[in-house]
């Protein structure tokens, strides 16, 4: 079956090629779609109820509403454990399902069931599922906070050193693209348009927590794949009522009353219509407070509407006199109790935690967060701004780069060590292009399997690059081997009339001995792979938070090494057959193309650097190297691709014997291995002496003589 799938493609490169081409295109689909995070999540598949009772004690809390709950959801289906805690004022219920049960679907059963148990919770008590995330759902933190603004230009955002953002310039730009030199000339703390200083806004906490409850907050969350946005820091701010005992004892007045009568007084009343002169005229009565103020543009104003009202509420009659509130207690407007803060360098600080919901690619979510938190930062009060804390993209890119430069360091050796073994570069070019490509087969599988990229499946990935590579090494080195030991028998050399030498090529004869090559050591590689698949299989069997943890590392690995058999079998052979060929262009014809090809990577160079700054970056850094000048930096590469391209063009395959370093390999090699061959006891030693010094790292020093020493027990030797 190997034989005939190498002959397959080897005869057919057609079909190597539109094989290439579909993993490189689907592959790279798989790898932009699929999640990518920095941490796997090993969180356990569970639902969360949560319930508030003001003021009761943990004790009530756990005996009225933790114990009925728990004991409804005993009842839900494929649930693995329930736990329970109670504090003081609410409860939380864990419902733990087996990790095979659709998240969702746990979750509309435990709906279900509280439909039911709510009938046994005191009055007024709801309990709610909690948001359906996990512990690694929260991705982004962020705080609203004061900032720099300009008065003349209030749409201007500013970061802590006075400096224009790049949202704000982007948009500016946007609209007047001439102001480009006006911005880069602009002084810190100043106006970018006009000059004038910066002020700094000081809005109070409380005022930046409404600010976070009722624009920021609601605006996150209605970003799609958010989940919801916890508010954190700062004081919620609320109208407060301190009754004076002795005015309730004067007028014979109970406090429920006037509870009862404040929380009746903020309604509006509707009615049906009155039709007058052909018109429907509304009937309603207003009774939020606040009245036509609640939409005054200034908030004190509509804060003192509120307490006006709320002061002249009636909460009794005696002999037809009324008794207002403002009789009885104070009103004004102060800060809700709270429970925890947020510090930020040392100072109290208002902000949020967006959390991402279940399934969702965070990558994906946190750039749609970015861009409403740029466009939303537009329409808040001058100065105030939103500055994110933590940004979990940063981590994944961080990961995501690991992965980059483990295969780019990965590639440049195998270059190397094929252009040092062979002093053949386009025979290092076969394995360049089938280690991405490999890769890319384990993002197919990755995304079919709903495995996303984490540091986990990542590692998996990074751990098989050099096994890959292996593979593809071992069938080019022996179709190279095959190729020159045998090249009589496909090469040829003839002479023109004009003496002229020229070398024909057999393809027949040349492709028997590629084919021959490939299936020499064909089987070899597929047992090869076996075994190290089957080393990983103990791993798939691991159940709970360990299998999360490690089994997408164990899946990547065999996908990559899949990968990297495949396109052994398939992708190099054809490619052996069309780089490691014997004719080779002539030397005009060589330093032409060169030439061309080295002053177009210098013109591209050249227009690019100015757009992107790594290559500008590069040409700093080069030239700071070699000591030149930049202008030369750019030249001097072209010369260098010229010069590479004209070596490759004129390069030919020859044995590997004649490589000077294979020959000094086989010279430092050959008498080493003599010598350890006829003093086979000597050399012995050597490993007997790691094997204990592991042993004892590993157990001990004690437990390792104790171990040597129990034979001599067995004869009465102490």
């Amino acid at each position: 079956m190997i034989d005939r799938l190498i002959k397959l493609f080897l005869q057919t490169p057609l079909l190597a090629l539109l094989f290439a081409g579909a993993l490189g295109v689907f592959g790279w689909q798989a790898f932009v779609d699929n999640p990518k995070d920095a941490i796997p999540d090993i969180a356990e598949n569970q639902v969360i109820v949560f319930t508030e009772w003001m003021g009761r004690s943990p004790k009530d809390v756990d005996e009225q509403v933790t114990y009925p709950l728990t004991v409804a959801m005993q009842g839900v289906p494929d649930v693995r454990e329930i736990r329970a805690t109670s504090g003081f004022g609410w409860s939380i219920v864990y419902v733990v399902f087996h990790d095979r049960v659709d998240f969702y679907w746990a979750r509309a059963r435990v709906l279900e069931k509280l439909s039911v148990a709510g009938a046994n919770l005191p009055e007024n008590v709801t309990p709610a599922l909690g948001p359906d995330a996990t512990a690694l759902g929260q991705i982004y933190w962020y705080t609203v906070e004061n900032g720099w603004y300009s008065p003349d230009h209030p749409g201007l955002r500013f970061e802590d050193n006075g400096q224009l953002t790049e949202a704000s310039r982007r948009s500016l730009l946007e609209n007047d693209p001439t102001l480009s030199a006006l911005l880069d000339q602009a002084e810190p703390f100043t106006d970018p348009i006009n000059g004038r200083p910066l002020r700094f806004s000081e809005f109070a906490p409380d005022h930046l927590r409404s600010i976070q409850d009722f624009d920021v907050s609601l605006a996150l969350e209605n970003v799609d794949g958010v989940s919801e946005v916890a508010s954190v820091g700062g004081y919620v701010k609320q109208y407060q009522i301190d009754v004076d005992p002795e005015a309730l004892r004067a007028f014979d007045i109970p406090l429920a009353k006037v509870m009862e009568v404040v929380k009746s007084a903020n309604l509006d009343v509707g009615a049906r219509v009155i039709e007058e002169n052909g018109m429907e005229l509304l009937v309603r009565g207003i009774g939020f407070l606040g009245g036509d103020q609640r939409n005054a543009e200034n908030r004190a104003d509509r804060e003192a509407a509120v307490i006006r009202d709320i002061e002249n509420i009636v909460v009794h009659a005696e002999q037809g006199t009324p008794v207002y509130v403002s009789q009885l207690a104070t009103v004004s407007v102060g800060p809700d109790f709270r429970r925890g803060a947020l510090d930020k360098m040392g100072a109290e600080a208002v902000g949020g935690c967006v959390t991402m919901r279940f399934g969702e690619n965070p990558l994906t979510v946190i750039e749609r967060i970015n861009d409403k938190v740029e466009s939303l930062e537009r329409g808040l009060p001058p100065g105030v701004r939103i500055n994110a804390f933590y940004d979990r993209s940063d981590l994944i890119h961080e990961t995501m780069a690991t992965l980059g430069d483990s295969l780019i360091q990965e590639l440049i050796i195998t270059i190397i060590a094929a252009v040092l073994f062979l002093l053949h570069f386009r025979s290092s070019l076969v394995i360049a292009i089938t280690l991405p490509l490999a890769v890319l087969f384990a993002f197919i599988c990755m995304e079919a399997l709903g495995l996303p990229s984490n540091i986990m499946s990542l590692a998996g990935i990074a751990i098989a690059i050099g096994t890959m590579v292996d593979m593809g090494i071992v069938m080019l080195e022996n179709i190279y081997q095959y190729l020159t030991d045998n090249e009589e028998n496909y090469s040829r050399t003839e002479f023109d009339h004009r003496g002229g030498e020229r070398i024909v090529i057999d393809e027949g004869k040349r492709g028997e001995l590629i084919q021959r090559a490939a299936t020499e050591v064909g089987p070899a590689i597929v047992t090869a792979i076996a075994t190290t698949v089957i080393s990983f299989m103990p791993v798939f069997f691991l159940e709970g938070q360990a299998a999360k943890l490690f089994t997408p590392l164990a899946w990547t690995k065999t996908f990559c090494m899949v990968g990297a058999v495949m396109l052994a079998l398939t992708v190099v052979p054809p490619l052996s057959r069309v780089l490691l060929r014997e004719r080779r262009p002539s030397i005009p014809t060589a330093g032409i193309i060169a030439a061309t090809l080295g002053g177009v990577f210098a013109g591209l160079w050249s227009r690019y650097r100015v757009h992107y700054e790594p290559l500008a970056h590069i040409d700093e850094t080069l030239a700071a190297y070699l000591r030149i000048e930049p202008g030369l930096a750019v030249p001097l590469m072209g010369l260098a691709t010229a010069l590479i391209v004209y070596l490759v063009l004129r390069e030919r395959i020859r044995p590997i014997d004649r490589n000077p370093t294979s020959r000094f390999i086989h010279w430092m090699y050959e008498p080493l291995l003599r010598w350890i061959l006829h003093h086979k006891l000597i050399f012995a030693v050597v490993p007997v002496c790691m094997v204990v010094w592991g042993l004892s790292i590993w157990i001990g020093w004690g437990a390792l003589l104790a171990v040597l020493l129990a034979p001599s027990q067995w004869f009465g030797l102490d």
